[in-house]
């Protein structure tokens, strides 16, 4: 087993998937996750990186969307549990409040969400929660040991 797993998360791409596209073929992560607009997006990263592994989730933006991905997903990547949805559920739109709650309630190591547009990464002690923002940002989280290192970055990086 791979001692590093790397994870890209993405949100927000509404179409726009050539920043993401650029920062798989350079950095290889062993995940992208979206956390949908466009879920489809996530199925087009998956037709050009088939050895990455690409898990969606639904956002508001979807109802059109041909797709069949979920709305919420429960992961546990290198013995990290991760929770990912796009947030409209949760209304995070007005604080995060509820969905950190609900997060904590799930037991999970790391909360992700999109919808705000806005990027975040707070390390709350017990759990991190990050929202990647929009097509100018990513998240990337380093599981190792059981143990997640997350950080905001830059597509200009």
């Amino acid at each position: 087993m791979k001692s590093v797993v790397n994870v890209l998360v993405i949100s927000d791409t509404h179409k726009n998937i050539s920043n993401a596209i650029d920062v798989i073929s350079a950095k290889k992560p062993d995940y992208v996750l979206h956390l949908g607009d466009l879920a489809d997006d996530a199925d087009d990263i998956k037709h050009i990186f088939p050895n990455t592994e690409v898990i969606g989730v639904c956002g508001n933006c979807d109802w059109s969307s041909f797709t069949n991905a979920p709305t919420e997903r429960m992961l546990d990547i290198g013995g990290v549990k991760i929770l990912m949805c796009h947030g409209h559920t949760h209304n995070v739109k007005s604080g995060i409040s509820v969905y950190v709650a609900y997060a904590r309630e799930k037991g999970v190591d790391v909360a992700l969400f999109g919808h705000t547009h806005n990027p975040m990464l707070d390390n709350m002690g017990d759990i991190i929660i990050m929202n990647p923002g929009t097509v100018n940002t990513y998240g990337w989280i380093e599981v190792t040991n059981g143990k997640a290192d997350a950080r905001m970055c830059s597509f200009e990086e």
